[in-house]
């Protein structure tokens, strides 16, 4: 399943997410921003659904369909971030 980019930005606000304990708001605040770019940046990458499915089901019906563990991990980052938001 992929996480929309509202599902990561909503995550990231949540109150659930831990913060480091010690670091003034502005601080905080910078690394949220950042998070922000890396994540929306990351998120602009990836393709639309429509080409998505039909290029795995090309893989699929070439035999060429593997995942990667980091593929794997980052799928499963995303998705725990915005289940925390549900």
């Amino acid at each position: 399943m992929i996480v929309s980019k509202e599902e990561t930005r909503q995550a990231l606000r949540h109150p659930n997410v831990e913060r480091p304990k010690g670091l003034d708001d502005a601080v905080i605040k910078l690394v949220e921003a950042d998070t922000i770019k890396e994540v929306t940046a990351r998120v602009k990458e990836l393709p639309d659904r429509e080409e998505l499915v039909a290029r795995i089901k090309e893989q699929v019906d070439a035999g060429t369909y593997h995942h990667s563990g980091e593929v794997i991990a980052d799928a499963m980052a995303r998705r725990a971030l915005a289940d925390r938001i549900r």
